[in-house]
């Protein structure tokens, strides 16, 4: 055979169709003539192959015959008239060996890697034993069946695998631009440019600094998370450490955003352990968080640390990290509000359950600047926010870890663990460990460790208890939790104390509208005159029309002697409380009454607020409390009263 030969022959190969005679002349150069006199020559030995040359009038030319024998022959070919473009080198194959099952897919046919690097199936096989004492270093294996080889592992150990390889491959200490070339064959030069640019931007946006030789491990953390996640394959759970957790949360939004880019997805249809994957990343990268100075956003943050200190009664105000790290969330944020970007975030019901107090105290603290820049603050925002305060928190004092440590079974670890529940602050973290799981590393974590088994030599310092909770039991572990939080958590019981942030919200809602011994004599002039000294933002005229109408549908007074007017969440531009004492009772409705309390509640804002008014209702019921309200003399006294600080 000839070379031209050869090329009719292996473009008819690949083939999965018929083919016209005049098509292969235009792609070979030559006339329809010479394809049929080709055609003729190559008869005899696809015969001997046991493939045959088919040709059909007005459809064109095909090779009929099992694929494998197509496959070998294809092979053969290459082996024996293409040697300039065999890989003579292991390395230069293994590369593509990798490339195949990691970007591609998970399996491959040995037959199929045979044809694409015109290798024998032997040859193969042989490389691939090669390529499998490297995986094995890492845990990883190859799996056989079938002629059919699949990678199997963890997907953090394939990821990290391939991330090491590459940078063996081409070198740790190239600049990232050195390194855009090299990644471009493996990802394609597009992809490369514009993961890069969304590394630069998103760090920009966020205010991030990553160092520049750093960046390649990003850059090729994100672009092969990119090309994994695209075919499937996610991060299994991540096991982190107590002080690692925080840490992540305040990375999230930036690696959410990092993965988003790369993706071309939004943040809330990514994998939440796939951005938490990228967040150990940033925090393994020394980065730092750029300090812009802007006078306005200075005094944006200084208001809302204020607030928060105020509400909380802890003094955030010293802490110069927390106002660095506040001030330059507050710049991006900032802009994705007034433009529109709905920061999300999977993190978010996690933070809001977990830290629930302070979450409400940030957000009734953010509500200022929120109606001072007319801008609604995504719950996302306020979660991350939060997460900047809990780790100020935790500078004052760390919370607990304690381990719950149980041979086996999910009924005895739930059993202690509801137990425990009622004696731990929710402040302090309460984990069940398995004990084939328990080990020094984690002896070493603890603070305080109960275990249901014997642990022997494994910790020397723990408190054994039965799987259902004796008495003594129970003693035990209050006595030895009390000498870890006495004295130093003091300052913190406020951030777990529903009735205090009650108190606050309450406080917040009331600002100054108190208004003592009025002499009023008729339901609508008290509903008028607290309207009339309404000075928020709502509209007077629609809100007294819209509590007039609520009490046409029926009286909002109680037998106890206070009024309860109210508006319909929707009517209402400014959530607030008012409060009107009367010189004498008036009657409203059916009852008598000297105390008014106007609620208007925005709408949208009835489940922050809704525990607060829940704190208030439960004390309305009782006479002697709304008699002593009603014969307060001073607003101060009668705040203390109302929230419960005199008896």
């Amino acid at each position: 055979m000839n070379s031209r030969q050869i090329d009719v022959l292996i473009t008819l190969l690949d083939q999965k169709d018929f083919i016209s005679a005049s098509r292969l002349s235009k792609e070979l150069q030559v006339s329809t003539k010479t394809i049929y006199s080709d055609l003729k020559a190559l008869d005899q030995l696809l015969l001997s192959k046991n493939l045959t040359l088919i040709k059909v009038p007005r459809h064109g030319i095909y090779i009929e015959g099992e694929q494998s024998q197509k496959t070998r022959l294809l092979v053969e070919l290459h082996q024996q008239y293409n040697k300039d473009n065999v890989y003579h080198d292991y390395q230069d194959r293994e590369m593509i060996y990798l490339k195949q099952f990691i970007l591609e897919g998970d399996s491959q046919r040995v037959l199929d890697l045979s044809v694409s690097l015109y290798l024998s199936e032997t040859s193969v096989r042989r490389d691939l034993e090669k390529l499998e004492e490297a995986l094995s270093s890492f845990n990883l294996y190859l799996s056989k069946k079938q002629g059919v080889m699949t990678l199997e592992g963890r997907e953090q150990d394939v990821r990290y695998f391939y991330r090491s390889h590459l940078l063996s491959k081409f070198g740790s200490d190239v600049t990232t631009d050195q390194f855009e070339s090299c990644l471009a064959a493996l990802f394609g030069l597009d992809l490369v440019i514009r993961v890069r640019e969304a590394v630069n931007n998103v760090s920009s946006l966020f205010s991030f600094s990553i160092p520049s030789h750093l960046e390649i491990y990003l850059l090729l953390d994100l672009l092969i998370a990119r090309s994994r996640i695209t075919k499937h394959h996610y991060i299994e759970n991540i096991d982190n450490s107590i002080e690692e957790d925080l840490r992540q949360l305040e990375v999230y939004p930036f690696a959410g955003e990092l993965l988003s880019r790369t993706l071309q997805l939004p943040v809330d249809c990514l994998p939440h352990n796939d951005i938490k994957q990228i967040c150990l990343t940033i925090l393994s990268l020394s980065y730092v968080p750029l300090h812009y100075h802007n006078k306005e956003f200075q005094l944006l943050t200084e208001q809302l640390i204020a607030k928060v200190s105020d509400l909380s009664g802890i003094h955030f105000r010293e802490d110069k990290d927390l106002q660095k790290k506040i001030e330059n969330h507050i710049r991006p944020m900032f802009y994705r509000l007034k433009n529109g970007i709905h920061l999300e975030s999977q993190t978010t019901e996690e933070i809001k359950k977990r830290y629930s107090i302070l979450f409400n105290i940030v957000w009734l603290a953010s509500k200022d600047l929120s109606d001072t820049y007319h801008i609604t603050f995504w719950d996302a925002e306020i979660a991350f926010l939060t997460i900047y305060f809990q780790i100020a928190v935790e500078k004052v004092a760390k919370p607990l870890a304690i381990y719950v440590v149980c041979q086996h079974g999910l009924a005895t670890s739930e059993l202690i663990i509801s137990t425990l529940k009622r004696l731990i602050s929710p402040y302090d973290y309460l984990k069940t460990i398995d004990l084939k799981q328990f080990d020094s590393q984690k002896v070493k974590e603890a603070d305080m460790i109960v275990s249901s088994v014997d642990l022997g030599p494994l910790c020397s310092s723990y408190i054994l208890v039965s799987p259902i909770l004796t008495h003594h039991d129970i003693e035990a572990v209050r006595k030895q939790y009390e000498s870890l939080v006495d004295g130093n958590r003091k300052t913190l019981s406020v951030i777990n104390d529903h009735n205090y942030v009650n108190q606050s919200l309450v406080k917040k809602l009331i600002g100054n509208r108190v208004y003592l011994e009025k002499d009023l004599s008729q339901m609508r002039d008290c509903i008028c005159y607290l309207v009339d000294k309404d000075n928020t933002e709502n509209d007077r005229e629609r809100l007294l029309d819209a509590i007039l109408s609520r009490e046409c549908l029926g009286s909002t007074s109680v037998y106890t002697g206070i009024a309860l007017p109210h508006a319909a969440p929707e009517m209402v531009g400014h959530s607030h409380l008012s409060l009107l004492t009367l010189k004498n009772p008036i009657r409203w409705g059916a009852n008598k009454v000297q105390v008014v309390m106007l609620i208007a509640i925005k709408e949208g804002e009835e489940a922050f607020y809704k525990d607060a008014l829940i704190y208030i209702y439960s004390k309305i019921d009782n006479q002697d409390f709304i008699r002593k309200l009603a014969e307060a003399t001073d607003k101060k006294y009668f705040m203390r009263i109302l929230l419960g600080e005199e008896s």
